[in-house]
């Protein structure tokens, strides 16, 4: 799958911007603040439909304006689509080949995208929330369905957060929203659980290419605690008959703390690196090394269930990787098909090795983006 072009209107700093033509190298080069990382977000954001500095939409609207539209081609399968997203303060409209988008999984199955980022490295040092939405954005690039079964699963988990908020709620009532619960959170566990493995196959000997250490490096899936508490086994042909009844068991706690003890809103992983953690012990390189061996990872898994890979989108790695990192990332790229946009404050030595027909450079300035060299 290839981003062939993009245009922007009225995105941040972008007034109005369109580049064709893209090639499967994109560099863009500039100083801070000009907006690199604006153009790379722009493109996560129209494949993720949510951007990943955890921005509002008022904040990605240019200032002044109403609306901001991106607007893109993609080739996949020798077919390309139009690709639209168009943004105002109160509503967001989606469609391919300018026809309204009705069911999200076919979207997401036609525009995959991963990113790497200077943010990256909180998935290690920061909130559960930060891993649990590692989680589910990685699981949509090669499952969208799992978009679907989340979403269910949010509006019965709201539902029952409203009861629980009533005193007079009825156990009754509960039990149907643990159904209903149960029913959304067991295919949730199941999918987060074999990511991970998945992940777990590949990310050991891509870190030790990358750090030429033999480090031993582990991600730990921690599902919710009661999951924990009563060992409950997600690969059994009952979990989720089993996760209904230990829902169930709860409601008395549940009711007086007001509540939901047991959800999928309340797993997170554990990153272990030479045996410890990598949040207290790790350093900032090899936080992240581990970062960078985790994308790389998810890319390799995601090709392994859908015959391609994602648009890979890599910012500011000249202050994010040394240059070893960034000869083994340019080696790496260069021997898979795999489209990447890249931004950096300099021409490294890493890009005079490529092959110029490969790849096209970018001067980003002032929302200004000039195509000078191909």
């Amino acid at each position: 799958m290839y981003l062939n072009s993009i245009s922007l209107l009225n995105f941040r700093n972008f007034e109005s911007l369109k580049l064709d033509s893209m090639k499967r190298i994109n560099v863009f080069i500039g100083k801070n603040a000009q907006g690199k990382t604006n153009f790379i977000e722009a493109i996560y954001l129209l494949g993720a439909l949510r951007s990943f500095r955890g921005s509002k939409k008022e904040d990605i609207i240019m200032k002044g304006k109403d609306s901001s539209t991106i607007v893109a081609e993609i080739g996949k399968d020798g077919l390309t689509k139009d690709l639209e997203l168009n943004l105002s303060k109160d509503k967001k409209n989606i469609r391919v080949n300018h026809h309204t988008v009705s069911h999200m999984e076919d979207y997401y199955r036609d525009y995959r995208v991963v990113t790497f980022t200077p943010d990256d490295t909180m998935l290690i040092k920061g909130l559960p929330e930060e891993r649990r939405n590692f989680l589910n954005r990685g699981i949509v690039t090669y499952n969208p369905i799992y978009y679907r079964v989340y979403r269910n699963f949010s509006k019965a988990l709201d539902s029952k957060k409203m009861l629980l908020k009533n005193d007079r709620v009825q156990k009754n009532d509960l039990r149907l929203w643990n159904k209903e619960l149960a029913k959304y959170s067991a295919p949730i566990y199941i999918e987060r659980e074999s990511f991970i493995n998945a992940l777990n196959e590949r990310i050991a000997p891509i870190y030790e290419k990358i750090s030429h250490k033999k480090d031993s490096l582990c991600l730990t899936y921690i599902p919710s605690s009661g999951l924990i508490d009563v060992s409950l086994d997600i690969k059994s042909e009952t979990f989720q008959d089993d996760l209904e009844n230990l829902l169930n068991g709860r409601l008395d706690e549940e009711i007086f703390s007001r509540h939901c003890l047991i959800s999928p809103t309340r797993d997170d992983i554990a990153f272990s690196l030479k045996d410890l953690s990598a949040k207290n012990y790790a350093s900032q390189g090899e936080i992240k090394t581990i970062i960078l061996a985790l994308k790389i990872a998810h890319l390799e898994h995601v090709y392994s269930v859908t015959g391609e890979y994602p648009v890979f989108l890599l910012d500011d790695i000249s202050s994010e990787l040394d240059e070893t990192r960034r000869s083994f990332l340019m080696k790496y790229l260069q021997e898979k098909n795999i489209q990447i946009f890249l931004t950096t404050t300099k021409f490294d030595n890493y890009l005079q090795d490529m092959n110029s027909n490969d790849y096209s450079l970018y001067k980003v300035e002032e929302g200004k983006i000039i195509h000078y060299v191909s």
